[in-house]
C-alpha cells in the first residue's frame, strides 16, 4: 500500500484532474456537433460547425441536435438511442457545471484525497460549527473530479459510435451506452498523482481526434 497523498501532492493531482475532466467536455460537445452535423450534407458540415459553436448554453445545442437528428431518424431504434444518449448528456452537463462554475474550496485538516473540493456556491452554512470543517458531502473531490472525466470521456465515446454509425448507414445497436464505476481507492489516486509528477512537466500522450472525413 502507497503512503497517503500528501497535501502538495493532492493539491497538483486536484487541478490537474479538473483540467482533464473540463477538456474532456469539450470532446463531448464536439462529439454532439458531429450527430447532430449528419443532418447535412458533407458540403455544409464546415458552416454548420461554426453556427452549432456560435450557441452559447449546453442546453441549447442538445435542442438543435435532438431536433435535427429526430427530423432524419425516425426509427424506434434511433429515438430510443438518442433518449438514452439525451438523458446522460443533461445529467453530466449540470456535473460538468459544477466543475466550472463553482469554487473550490481548502479543508487543511481533511482526510487525504478530501483537503481540496468544488462545493455549490448555494450550500447554506451548518447551525452546528465543526471543530474541523471537512468538504461537504456532496462536493466534488479529487476522486469524484477523476469519475466526472471518465463519465465525459465514456458519453463521448458514446457519440462518436453513434456518429459512424450513422455515417455508415447502419441501425445502431439497442444499447452501447458506456458505464464506469468510479474511482473508489484512495491508493490508486496517490499512485496515479505520483506518475504525473514523475513525468517530465507532468505531460502525457493525448490521443488524436479523429478527422471528420
Amino acid at each position: 500500500m502507497s503512503k497517503p497523498i500528501s497535501g502538495a501532492e493532492e493539491a497538483i493531482g486536484f487541478y490537474y484532474e479538473l483540467g482533464l475532466a473540463i477538456t474532456a467536455w469539450a470532446e463531448v460537445e464536439l462529439m454532439l456537433c458531429w450527430v447532430a452535423m449528419m443532418a447535412f450534407p458533407k458540403s455544409q458540415h464546415e458552416t454548420f460547425y461554426r453556427a452549432f459553436f456560435s450557441i452559447d448554453a449546453f442546453y441549447n445545442k442538445i435542442k438543435v441536435a435532438e431536433r435535427l437528428y429526430k427530423a432524419k431518424y425516425k426509427s424506434k431504434q434511433h429515438t430510443d438511442i438518442w433518449i438514452t444518449l439525451r438523458n446522460q448528456l443533461e445529467r453530466l452537463s449540470l456535473l460538468r457545471n459544477q466543475l466550472a462554475h463553482c469554487p473550490a474550496e481548502r479543508f487543511e485538516h481533511g482526510k487525504p484525497g478530501r483537503r481540496l473540493a468544488i462545493v455549490w456556491r448555494a450550500r447554506e452554512p451548518t447551525k452546528i460549527k465543526q471543530r474541523i470543517p471537512k468538504a461537504p458531502s456532496d462536493s466534488l473531490c479529487i476522486k469524484e473530479i477523476i469519475h466526472a472525466r471518465e463519465q465525459f470521456e465514456a458519453i463521448a465515446i458514446d457519440l462518436q459510435f453513434l456518429y459512424y454509425t450513422l455515417k455508415n448507414r447502419r441501425k445502431p445497436p439497442k444499447a452501447f451506452v458506456l458505464r464506469v464505476a468510479g474511482v473508489r481507492d484512495s491508493d490508486l489516486v496517490a499512485r496515479r498523482t505520483r506518475a504525473i509528477l514523475s513525468t517530465p512537466f507532468g505531460l502525457h500522450p493525448v490521443p488524436k481526434t479523429p478527422s471528420l472525413v
